[in-house]
């Protein structure tokens, strides 16, 4: 029997415990709705959550996964969660305090890339500042993800194979992949140690695909380019992102 064809990427939209959008996140979701609109979109919640948004998919998850960053890292490392989208190729997590600009994801799934995101971008008085992930890529609220890589690296992580070489590679990395530092830390910067062939986008490219901490900088170094996107819009210079946010109409 012919295995079906696998669609290319879903729109995923992880919610909080709230009931109620802020208003901050009911532009992020009018650009959403408004650049990616044709793509499958789910929302994912709390088993707690009773809500609706009639063009997006609900799909509840446990409440141990919802109300705070370390539980949010937690979903996202595990297989289940990437096993419910194992119809797509990719899946594109779109935080409601992101901010899409134009519409590029069927051409960035494209590229090939098994992770995809906005860097975390060096500079003074960032709260990355010293960190040894600056300049590195990326923040996970607004990021696309390669499922079938993803959960081979998830396998290997798993796999019961207690030589030296297999030890050597993981050691502390079971901690580290759902520590405060978030699961886009290890994404980013520890898969690749895990499997060689799990391929992160370079700094110039994701650049291209998304900004998030001192955007002016980043605009700067992506030549006077705007990005596909943006995260944490009303955190970092607000001032910046304003003038491309869409009439309320639009």
């Amino acid at each position: 029997m012919k295995k079906r064809a696998k669609k290319q990427v879903a729109v995923i939209v992880p919610l909080s415990t709230r009931p109620e959008l802020t208003p901050d996140e009911e532009i992020s979701l009018h650009h959403l709705r408004h650049f990616l609109g044709k793509y499958d979109k789910f929302m994912i919640a709390p088993d707690s959550l009773n809500v609706q948004h009639d063009d997006f998919a609900m799909i509840h998850f446990g409440d141990q996964y919802f109300g705070s960053v370390l539980n949010h890292c937690k979903l996202l490392v595990s297989p289940h969660f990437y096993k419910t989208f194992r119809n797509y190729q990719y899946i594109f997590i779109h935080h409601l305090d992101s901010l899409v600009l134009s519409d590029q994801l069927s051409n960035w799934c494209a590229r090939g890339f098994d992770y995809l995101a906005p860097p975390w971008i060096k500079y003074a008085g960032s709260s990355y500042e010293g960190r040894p992930f600056e300049n590195k890529i990326g923040n996970g609220g607004f990021s696309l993800r390669n499922i079938a890589s993803f959960l081979r690296v998830l396998r290997i992580l798993r796999r019961p194979k207690p030589t030296l070489d297999y030890l050597r590679r993981i050691t502390g990395r079971r901690k580290r992949i759902e520590d405060k530092h978030g699961e886009d830390i290890f994404w980013g910067t520890q898969a690749v140690n895990i499997d060689p062939s799990f391929q992160v986008a370079p700094l110039e490219t994701a650049l291209q695909f998304g900004f998030e901490c001192n955007p002016r900088l980043c605009l700067e170094m992506n030549r006077d380019h705007l990005p596909f996107g943006g995260h944490a819009w009303p955190r970092y210079d607000r001032a910046f992102w304003e003038p491309h946010l869409l009439p309320a109409n639009a």
